[in-house]
């Protein structure tokens, strides 16, 4: 097995999250990175709207139903706008496309491996996630200008529990690098009629173990989320840690972010 770097970082400043992972596809993509493969498991200190890498901010984002300070901030990946609120769970995956199994060196190949990952991170918690190709009128993809959440957009594949969409993953590649990032929304979804996100629950119980009642926490899915990631990419994610260069490198970017939000 390779070697990769594992960095937990939960209840994130939204703009430091997105500056993160902009940060770990700029090290991936590197002549000579440090780790050829990153994963990392995080969640939002408070509520924020991000939107695809071709997105038009101004036309999928409702800015006057936003609540007052609600960060809006362009993602590295593509995909659709996503209000994140702070029960959800999300991750990102940089990688040097080598690095993982040779069926995963496609995008296609890799979202498949990325969300059967997540299926069996998802059922190791007492979760029966599923991932399959959903061929009834409720799953068929909605295009049209109305259709601007990521949970309201239904693909081909999709991760469910009890028939409701639960992850949206995006993902970019630059080269023979790779990034994906993930949404988890298994304690349910926000209404925000900013993105038209519709709120809904997710018929779900988490297993006593791992969780509270029924909310999953990044704590409490850690150490499985580590352990099924490295088994299936064949790849042993060490903890890792920010020097303070690499903390000088985020800052910037989050700098970045957040004087030109919107900015590509």
């Amino acid at each position: 097995m390779s070697e990769g770097l594992f960095y937990f970082t939960p209840k994130a400043d939204p703009y430091f999250a997105m500056a993160f992972d902009a940060w770990l596809f700029e090290r991936c993509c590197a002549q000579n990175p440090p780790a050829r493969a990153v994963l990392r498991l995080y969640s939002w200190n408070c509520p924020a709207v991000t939107v695809g890498y071709n997105q038009n901010a101004e036309e999928v984002v409702d800015m006057a139903s936003l609540p007052e300070n609600t960060p809006v901030i362009r993602r590295i990946t593509g995909g659709r706008a996503i209000y994140h609120d702070c029960d959800e769970i999300t991750f990102s995956l940089g990688a040097v496309l080598t690095e993982l199994p040779l069926p995963a060196r496609t995008l296609s190949g890799a979202n498949s491996l990325v969300s059967e990952t997540i299926v069996d991170v998802l059922r190791r918690l007492g979760i029966e996630a599923v991932w399959a190709r959903h061929s009834d009128a409720g799953f068929r993809k909605q295009t049209g200008a109305r259709v601007r959440s990521c949970f309201d957009s239904i693909s081909r594949y999709e991760i469910t529990v009890g028939g409701q969409k639960v992850v949206g993953i995006a993902q970019r590649r630059r080269g023979d690098c790779l990034i994906q990032q993930g949404s988890i929304k298994i304690n349910g979804i926000t209404d925000n009629p900013a993105v038209r996100q519709t709120g809904r629950p997710v018929p779900v119980e988490v297993s006593p173990s791992v969780g509270r009642g029924k909310t999953l926490t990044p704590d409490s899915m850690r150490e499985i989320f580590q352990d099924v990631f490295s088994n299936r990419l064949a790849v042993t994610f060490q903890p890792g840690e920010l020097s303070s260069d690499d903390c000088q490198a985020v800052s910037i970017l989050q700098g970045n972010l957040m004087h030109f939000p919107l900015e590509k």
